[in-house]
């Protein structure tokens, strides 16, 4: 086992107090971290996009296939306001 698979075992106070942290949890386990919390991030960022993106598309075909804004609205739990932005392209 590796000194940085240790870190996942130390108390939420040890990790989070900055005297322990130095001495435990070197610069170098830190910087991995975070690039690693950021590639995570902006992964989920493509994919949020991604599903938005079709749903979106979705509300649209809806709308072209003639079905209703108030019902288009109670079935997704947008505002109808919401749903003619969509439409619109403007959000």
């Amino acid at each position: 086992m590796q000194y940085r698979d240790l870190w996942a075992y130390l108390p939420q106070k040890a990790r989070t107090d900055a005297s322990v942290c130095r001495r435990r949890y070197p610069e170098e386990f830190a910087h991995a971290d975070l690039v690693r919390a950021t590639l995570r991030r902006t992964q989920q960022r493509q994919e949020t996009e991604t599903v938005e993106g079709a749903f979106r598309l979705r509300v649209q075909t809806a709308l072209r296939a003639g079905m209703p804004v108030t019902k288009i609205s109670s079935i997704t739990g947008l505002s109808r306001e919401r749903v003619y932005q969509i439409r619109d392209g403007r959000r």
